[in-house]
């Protein structure tokens, strides 16, 4: 079973009716498919050295692109769509790099059977499936090993590449967009130019579907799950409630899985729970009950509705925690605050304490603003070593300029 709960995905991919890729932003990559021949469906997780940069895949086949710009396949190979000499019609579980002679590749893009490549200089490489002259190469022969194709009589730069079915297309460093293989019930083996302007509006061309209309729809109507679920925290009689936070002799009622879903502190969420007076009952006295309730509070509604002084110490319940997803919604909701007014007093607050990544809030928030603070009546009235330290930072504009 996998568990995404926790995990942020940040690319995704989806080839013919069986496949899908996942990228994660803790950089984990798991794909989807759905065996050929019996109709078993699985999803597991494949495994790198490297930094995945871009996912992408076909029908039953995947490719992946790691910083160190290698490329990587595995699944069905019956069309050579995995870049290496051996065809077999079956799916290919391990990972398979792809030989592309210390060539840098940039991009890569997967259709139905075939796969394009793009390197640093511009120039587009194939492999696959090429039934339709989706490959380029001026016939219909499928490519087995990674084969580098003209777009132009004359050498160009290519900037973008994108696949789809049993299509191609790029966009040359002059904006054109140059398309090749099944298109608009033509099959084309060699690229030629077309009259879109962006390769989204080439794709969409050729996947576009009539607008869909929704009828008998209230526009008044609002979902009201999430104001349902903020409004049953803390609510003793709320049937959805089945674990009780003991601070002391105060409680605070909250649900299991929200607790779960919501911070991976409590993911293993049984090894907290005692079982008093015939409830669950999860004991916590490191910090005070008011702390606490601003916490499950905020899991419930994402919200930090505490004065400013009490978002500094919940910093520390937050590193406590292990919550950094709750730690930088601290750290946003105390920047927000930040003014002409009140910069120089968040900055005693971040010295007392010793919370640097304020006091770099409160440093750049002054230098892109130093104007308008110098008139304020704080300012006159600030202690003369902090006044110092703050007149010694760079202006924002001369810090731009000794960057360039």
């Amino acid at each position: 079973m996998v568990d995404l709960r926790y995990s942020r995905i940040v690319q995704s991919a989806v080839g013919g009716n069986r496949s899908f890729i996942i990228l994660t932003d803790n950089q984990m990559v798991f794909y989807f498919q759905t065996y050929y021949f019996d109709g078993i469906s699985w999803m597991k997780r494949m495994y790198f050295q490297k930094k995945v940069e871009s996912v992408c895949c076909g029908d039953s086949f995947f490719v992946v692109l790691t910083e160190d710009k290698k490329i990587y396949t595995w699944g069905r190979n019956h069309h050579g769509q995995l870049g290496v000499s051996t065809c077999r019609d079956e799916f290919i579980s391990d990972l398979l790099e792809v030989k592309n002679k210390n060539i840098c590749i940039t991009r890569i893009a997967c259709g139905y059977t075939h796969v394009l490549a793009l390197s640093t200089e511009g120039n587009i490489f194939v492999w696959g499936g090429n039934s339709c002259g989706q490959l380029g190469c001026n016939s219909r022969n499928d490519i087995h090993d990674p084969q580098m194709i003209m777009i132009t009589p004359k050498p160009m730069k290519m900037l973008d590449i994108a696949a789809m079915k049993n299509m191609s297309c790029a966009i040359s460093e002059e904006k054109l967009i140059y398309v090749w293989g099944s298109c608009f019930d033509q099959q084309i083996q060699t690229p030629v130019a077309c009259e879109y302007t962006t390769l989204f509006d080439m794709c969409n061309a050729m996947s576009a579907r009539s607008p869909t209309t929704v009828k008998n729809f209230e526009q008044n109507e609002k979902s009201t799950i999430l104001n349902d679920i903020a409004n049953s925290f803390n609510d003793p009689v709320s049937f959805v409630l089945d674990l009780v936070i003991k601070i002391g002799q105060q409680s605070i009622y909250v649900n299991k899985n929200i607790l779960q879903f919501r911070t991976s502190y409590f993911k293993r969420i049984d090894q907290f729970i005692t079982f008093e007076d015939g409830q669950d009952v999860i004991r916590l006295n490191e910090f005070s009950y008011a702390m606490y309730n601003s916490y499950f509070k905020y899991l419930y509604t994402g919200k930090i509705d505490v004065s400013l002084e009490e978002r500094f110490n919940l910093l520390a319940l937050a590193d406590s925690l292990n919550d950094n997803r709750f730690k930088e919604s601290c750290y946003k909701a105390i920047k927000k605050d930040i003014i002409d007014e009140t910069v120089f007093f968040i900055y005693n607050m971040a010295q007392k304490y010793s919370n640097k990544t304020i006091e770099k809030f409160c440093f750049e928030y002054f230098q892109e603003n130093k104007c308008d603070v110098m008139e304020t009546l704080n300012f006159l009235e600030l202690n003369e070593d902090i006044k110092n330290i703050f007149m010694a930072l760079p202006n924002k504009s001369d810090e731009e300029f000794s960057c360039n």
